[in-house]
C-alpha cells in the first residue's frame, strides 16, 4: 500500500486485505510503510480485515507505520491489538 488511504482507495484495500485473509497465513502483514495518510475509513477496513482474521484463527499486524498513522493506532487504542510497529 502506498500513498493515501481514504474514500477513494479503500475499497481497493478492503479487497486486497479480505484477499489476504483468505490466503490462510497464519499471519498476515500490512505493511504502511509508504502511507502518508489513513482515514477513519481505512483504519474501518482494517479493523473488519482484523475481525475477519481472527475469526479464521489468524493474526493481522500492522508494520512500518509512520508516526502520525500510529498516533492514529493510539489515539484509538488500537496499536495493540494491531500489534503496530512503526518508524
Amino acid at each position: 500500500m502506498r500513498g493515501e488511504i481514504d474514500l477513494a482507495s479503500v475499497g481497493a484495500l478492503r479487497s486486497a486485505l479480505f484477499a489476504a485473509v483468505r490466503g490462510g497465513s497464519p499471519t498476515v502483514v500490512v505493511d504502511l510503510a509508504e502511507v502518508d495518510f489513513l482515514d477513519a475509513l481505512g483504519l474501518g477496513a482494517l479493523v473488519a480485515a482484523r475481525t475477519r482474521a481472527r475469526a479464521s484463527g489468524q493474526r493481522l499486524v500492522v508494520i512500518g507505520a509512520r508516526p502520525l498513522t500510529y498516533r492514529l493506532f493510539a489515539l484509538t487504542n488500537l496499536a495493540a491489538p494491531f500489534d503496530v510497529r512503526h518508524h
